[in-house]
């Protein structure tokens, strides 16, 4: 999401017609007036309406800053509930993230996790990483770069978006010694992996560097920014489309998994995961071949 921005200011035409309408309606109208600013606000949510976009919303004053407020505490909210990342790993061989939301302080906490797994397995032959997207919500750019830096080079292209204005692309500026480069990496998704999860999964999918596993992502390659009015009213409007590196759009349908592998009966879903288990069994195949084959 893009920072605040300031709307472009209405013609003279555009004001005169809308005096002539608030002019007649105080003369006119029989009924009881709203006071002009509710008048207003209320027009700009139809002409927004009118776009027939669903993440294209206003927001009051009242209603942005509750907003701004919850998008600032997301980080603080994180560290105390079920958004927060977990690792393990599985069988001496296979690390094994969860990373159930893009933020700070789970980027800060993967790149804990990354240090350490990439140093405690630096001699290990084929090392092998499950990176589990299921269910993974947020929408942080930066994040997603940063995270993406632990396999990909400097000034990668990451994400193509495509505004008005024409193509921009996101490329990798950060810089890691110690990267996943030559581990297997297998990507966990499903129908609620959405918006940074997609980034990241199809730009590891498009370069050859991650392999999905799991069912078609959400889908969502739609881009929102803010605009705020003067009385601190907030536009968030649908700006721009997003490809990936390749120029794969992920809209209608989502990215498609390498494995399609469905999820366990709801009945016995507690119990059995039949994705994170066929993800480990293409690990563990991986590691064993590659052995052989250095005998």
């Amino acid at each position: 999401i893009s920072n605040a921005q300031k709307p472009a200011k209405a013609s003279a035409g555009d004001v005169s017609m809308w005096c002539f309408l608030k002019n007649t309606i105080k003369k006119s109208f029989i009924g009881e007036i709203p006071p002009d600013s509710e008048m207003i606000f209320i027009a700009l949510k139809a002409v927004v309406q009118s776009l027939n976009d669903k993440y294209s919303r206003i927001l009051s004053y009242t209603e942005a800053e509750d907003y701004i407020l919850d998008k600032a505490s997301e980080d603080d909210d994180v560290e105390e509930n079920e958004y927060r990342l977990t690792w393990k790993v599985i069988n001496d061989s296979v690390v094994y993230i969860k990373i159930p939301i893009f933020s700070k302080y789970n980027d800060s906490a993967f790149q804990g996790v990354a240090s350490y797994v990439l140093a405690k397995f630096r001699n290990y032959h084929k090392p092998s990483i499950i990176v589990d997207f299921r269910d993974c919500i947020g929408d942080y750019d930066h994040v997603t770069e940063n995270m993406l830096a632990r396999w990909l080079d400097m000034n990668t292209i990451f994400k193509r978006e495509h505004t008005r204005q024409g193509e921009e692309e996101s490329r990798i500026t950060s810089v890691y010694v110690d990267r996943f480069i030559g581990w297997k990496t297998i990507l966990l998704v499903n129908e609620n992996t959405a918006s940074a999860a997609e980034i990241f999964s199809g730009a590891l999918q498009d370069y050859g560097l991650g392999e999905l596993l799991g069912i078609e992502t959400f889908g969502k390659d739609l881009v929102q920014s803010h605009f705020k009015f003067p009385n601190g009213d907030l536009l968030i409007l649908t700006s721009a489309h997003w490809e990936t590196p390749l120029r794969r759009s992920v809209a209608p349908g989502g990215l498609i998994p390498d494995y399609c592998i469905q999820l366990a009966p709801e009945e016995i879903r507690e119990h059995f995961d039949f994705q994170l288990d066929k993800a480990i069994e293409l690990c563990q195949e991986y590691q064993s071949n590659n052995k052989n084959r250095g005998k």
